[in-house]
Formats: C-alpha cells, sequence, structure tokens
C-alpha cells in the first residue's frame, strides 16, 4: 500500500512538471504569436502616456486641434501642434494685416 502511494505521488509529480511545462510553451507561443499579430503591442501603452503627456502640455489653443487627428505617436503629435501653431500664427497676422489696411484707408 505505501508502494502504492508512492508510485502515485511520483505520477502525480510528474505529471505537475509535464503541466507546468506546457504552460510554458504555451505561453511563449502566446507571445510569439501576439508579436506577429501585433508587434510592438508592449509599446502600445508607452506611447500612449507619452502621446498624451505631450498634449496636456501644449497651450489650451493647440490642444483641441490636435487631439481631433488622433494622433497614433509622439511624432504625429508634435507635427499636428506644429502645423496648428504655424496655422494660428498665418491667421493672426493676416488679421492684423487687414486691420490695419482697413484702418488706413
Amino acid at each position: 500500500m505505501a508502494e502504492d502511494i508512492n508510485s502515485l505521488r511520483k505520477n502525480l509529480d510528474e505529471l505537475k512538471l509535464e503541466l507546468e511545462q506546457e504552460q510554458k510553451e504555451l505561453k511563449n507561443l502566446a507571445r510569439a504569436n501576439l508579436k506577429k499579430v501585433a508587434p510592438g503591442v508592449n509599446d502600445l501603452a508607452e506611447m500612449f502616456i507619452k502621446v498624451n503627456y505631450f498634449i496636456q502640455g501644449l497651450n489650451t489653443a493647440l490642444i483641441e486641434r490636435v487631439v481631433e487627428t488622433s494622433p497614433a505617436t509622439l511624432d504625429a503629435a508634435i507635427t499636428r501642434a506644429k502645423s496648428v501653431d504655424q496655422m494660428m500664427i498665418q491667421s493672426m497676422v493676416l488679421q492684423y494685416v487687414n486691420h490695419h489696411h482697413r484702418t488706413k484707408y
């Protein structure tokens, strides 16, 4: 009887080891497939944080105009912010010129 119990324990331990090995292999397979399907998925959260941190640091007049394009990368957010900033400057210059042009004549 003691021999049967020891044999069962040995079999149980072997099954536990096999199960652990199968779980490790399954995790590795899942990671490999995830990398194929969505490369850089771990970087998405970090990129989201960087983009949002950048946007929150912008002048309030720029925030809405940058967010409306839903930039996926920090570079895209920076490019959009620069573009919007240039458009705002051009608009102010045109308003200034139009105002002074009207007041001269």
